[in-house]
């Protein structure tokens, strides 16, 4: 038997789910609207999934997400219904909360696994602190998060400073000022 995806709006669930597991962020509630723009989006009933694509915007009270492409995939649940099993950004990503930003080329998450994925060049910025590799995980189960360097190319920034060289991460942490 296929399963579909019957209800639309179990997409708007669905980035709910992947907007409260931002790593440090208290999720607003489930009944704060979410509202998703893209050039397009194409639903796949037969294959349970929906495709957001083209300078994808994401906002959920203070929380947003910008991407290229934006997948959201469903599994039939043991009762029958529709589960989220996973959400996959790609090309630009991008998730800001109040006080934090991370980017990087791809994000995933996965309902059934518990993780959230960052990869390609990640950067996390919290005031004047950076982090910096190629892949953080986050479990939403244990609040375990992992950065790794990788073995792509270190890169100059936007403010000519190097990135973490190939294979290592690089983390900058700036003491506040006594006035601050």
């Amino acid at each position: 038997m296929t399963s579909r995806l019957r209800h639309p709006f179990l997409i708007l669930l669905a980035m709910a789910s992947f907007c409260a597991n931002a790593p440090g962020y208290a999720a607003p509630s489930q009944s704060q609207p979410i509202d998703i723009q893209a050039d397009s989006l194409t639903v796949y009933e037969q294959e349970s999934k929906a495709i957001f694509e083209g300078n994808v915007h994401v906002k959920q009270a203070e929380m947003t997400m910008q991407s290229n492409k934006m997948q959201i995939l469903y599994k039939a649940a043991a009762d029958g219904k529709q589960a989220l099993d996973r959400i996959i950004a790609q090309g630009g990503v991008k998730i800001s909360v109040p006080t934090r930003t991370a980017t990087g080329q791809k994000a995933v998450y996965n309902a059934g696994q518990g993780t959230v994925k960052l990869e390609g060049n990640v950067t996390m910025i919290e005031g004047k602190n950076q982090l910096q590799g190629q892949r953080f995980t986050y479990n939403t189960r244990t609040k375990k998060s992992q950065l790794d360097g990788g073995n792509a190319p270190a890169k100059a920034t936007a403010a000519g400073a190097q990135k973490s060289s190939p294979g290592r991460v690089r983390a900058i942490f700036t003491p506040k000022d006594k006035a601050e």
